[in-house]
């Protein structure tokens, strides 16, 4: 009975991590859509939402599978229970996808505002965020978190010279006020993927650890069980 539990354990990790893989793809697309104002490209992606809460439906119904015929325990209740938080900040990820693509597509009709050197960054970064942390997942292996904590508030230095340039072009005109909110609103949503990143390391860091960590500004927060917080070093 044990190896049909770990075969099955496995089939859920795997689906788990498509999904993953599948989410990221899906945010590669959104900023290309932008980047290359490629209206189909960017109608791919919010099509693309169905699927991702369709694979969320999925890993859900396997867990459930999983809980209520094995009653796994120990590292592998924590792979199930982390894998369906994961699945849910996945689906997270594919809306805020769907979202920079309804707003590419909206300024695809639109003459540029300016070109896109601060976004496109903070994209870059936030596709590596999301593909080490699947790692992370898939490896069960807390190493890389300080790392990509780091890069977390990187990308929200980014969003703030962002904020600035685009707050600017407000105030210069009203004719750009509009093509300046649209870009404003990506790059919040990408900050968010970036934040959602974090969550996905918390997850398989608690997996890992059995404590509770937070990222928190460019730093791992641990909480103690009795109570305050432990700042740990990444040195």
């Amino acid at each position: 009975m044990r190896w049909i539990l770990r075969e099955k354990i496995e089939e859920f990790k795997k689906g788990v991590l498509k999904a993953g893989w599948f989410a990221e793809k899906m945010f590669r697309k959104a900023i290309s859509s932008l980047i290359e104002r490629n209206a189909n490209l960017a109608s791919e992606v919010v099509s693309d939402d169905d699927l991702m809460d369709q694979m969320e439906i999925e890993i859900h119904e396997k867990a459930m599978e999983i809980l209520g015929i094995f009653t796994p325990i120990k590292m592998e209740l924590k792979m199930v229970t982390t894998g369906i938080r994961i699945a849910e900040i996945l689906e997270s990820m594919g809306d805020r996808s769907a979202r920079i693509a309804k707003n590419a597509l909206e300024l695809s009709k639109e003459p540029p505002l300016k070109p896109l050197v601060d976004i496109p960054k903070m994209a870059d970064i936030t596709s590596d965020m999301v593909k080490e942390s699947l790692r992370m997942f898939a490896d069960a292996d807390a190493e890389k978190s300080f790392e990509i904590c780091k890069q977390d508030a990187e990308v929200d230095e980014l969003y703030e010279r962002v904020k600035e340039d685009l707050l600017l072009y407000m105030m210069e005109s009203p004719r750009y006020v509009k093509r300046a909110l649209l870009l404003l609103e990506i790059a919040s949503f990408i900050e968010e993927v970036a934040d959602l990143a974090t969550n996905i390391v918390e997850a398989t860091v608690y997996m890992v650890k059995g404590d509770l960590y937070k990222c928190c500004h460019d730093d791992m927060v641990a909480f103690k069980k009795g109570g305050g917080i432990l700042f740990e070093s990444s040195d």
